[in-house]
């Protein structure tokens, strides 16, 4: 894949490999994929290449599984050209289970699923400490189809932040933290259903609670149409991380209160096999308000320091996603497109939702139009018939 720019700005590749092997008792697996990227500033004749490998063996038989599995990423890689890349230059290994049982017949569930994993991280260049992180969790369907679980992620040890400091070399010694989630849905046959959650996470730093929680209502009204709205908010206090650097370059870390809200709306309605609309609504409200501000240390820890400013942030954004699509060859879509677009920002940390929401749909919006055919071409139909 490609990305090819006019100019002085950059043009970038990535190339992939992918693999899958088993047994012949189809019990064993060994997957992974190689990548390879190029980025250049002068039409890939001197380019900055990295490369991203993952190798994982699977035990794929029986209720009980288990798997190791190793990636690396070189401090070179770069995909974000074609595709995200939340970090780079890392090193990881680790291994889980899963307990996956289909054949209760007593007692109130239907199936049970458990599952749990341990991984160790490092830095590749220089080769050092980053990271521990642990999960685990269970579900289960009960016998009406509802069904109900819970997990627990954590990084239980402290641990090194490469990334948040936005300086390479730089790091910022985080304290452990566990989060633990509760999840529950009713019978999604039925006309009406419900899922629902609830998170809390906490660490050894002083008044540094999260929460979370989230519903989503869902509405069957006939064949045709069907609906469904989802609320999520969270709350994080004492939420450190970078702000800002002062007169002397010095990376300046703050302790912050962040508040989310997001609303969605969903719908859809199926004409009929071959023609639906799809339809889709969200407002997203974040607020981040500063309570302090640190100096960042070379060994990561946090200093006192005489910085000050006003890095409040409220950010507000809306849109939606319209999508006519019919098939209308075997293959063969026509998708029509319609996007809106509101986005609204500011520093004034001490304004409620309502003043947010009167402010964004207050402010300039985009909306874009397109059309997408894709028209399937069978080349053995061709040449029967030219035949």
């Amino acid at each position: 894949m490609n990305t090819m720019r006019s100019g002085s700005a950059p043009d970038a590749n990535v190339a992939s490999v992918h693999y899958a092997i088993r047994n012949k008792k189809n019990s064993l697996e060994a997957t992974g994929f190689g990548n390879y990227s190029a980025v250049s500033d002068s039409g890939f004749s001197n380019p900055k290449t990295g490369g991203y490998y993952n190798i994982s063996l699977n035990e794929t038989k029986g209720k009980w599984t288990e798997w190791i599995w190793h990636e690396l990423i070189t401090p070179n890689y770069d995909q974000n050209d074609l595709g995200i890349l939340f970090g780079n230059n890392q090193m990881t290994v680790g291994g889980g289970f899963n307990y996956n049982n289909q054949e209760l017949k007593k007692g109130p569930f239907y199936n049970v699923n458990s599952w749990g994993s341990l991984n160790y991280k490092t830095q590749v260049e220089p080769f050092q400490y980053q990271e521990w992180e642990f999960n685990t969790g269970v579900s289960g369907q009960f016998k009406n189809f509802y069904n109900i679980g819970a997990f627990i992620y954590s990084k239980p040890l402290w641990y090194y932040d490469y990334y948040e400091p936005r300086v390479e070399g730089a790091k910022y010694y985080h304290a452990p933290f566990v989060y633990t989630q509760l999840f529950f849905n009713t019978d999604y046959r039925k006309k009406v259903a419900l899922s629902a959650s609830i998170g809390y996470g906490e660490s050894p730093e002083p008044k540094d609670t999260y929460l979370e929680a989230g519903v989503s209502p869902y509405f069957i009204l006939n064949d045709h149409f069907s609906f469904w709205y989802d609320l999520f908010v969270s709350k994080d206090r004492s939420n450190y991380g970078f702000v800002n650097f002062d007169s002397n370059d010095e990376i300046i870390f703050g302790r912050r209160n962040t508040f989310r809200v997001s609303n969605t709306i969903n719908a859809k309605y199926t004409f009929n096999p071959k023609m639906n609309f799809n339809f889709r609504a969200r407002y997203y409200w974040g607020k981040v308000t500063y309570v302090q501000f640190y100096e960042l240390q070379d060994e990561g820890t946090l200093a006192s320091t005489d910085f000050t400013g006003n890095y409040d942030y409220n950010f507000n954004v809306f849109n939606i996603d319209a999508v006519y699509e019919w098939e209308f060859a075997p293959g063969s879509f026509l998708n029509l497109i319609w996007k809106n677009n509101i986005f609204q920002s500011d520093d004034a940390g001490t304004d409620d939702y309502f003043d947010n929401f009167k402010k964004t749909f207050d402010s300039p919006q985009s909306n874009g139009i397109s059309v997408k055919l894709i028209y399937y071409l069978d080349y053995l139909s061709l040449r029967k018939k030219s035949s």
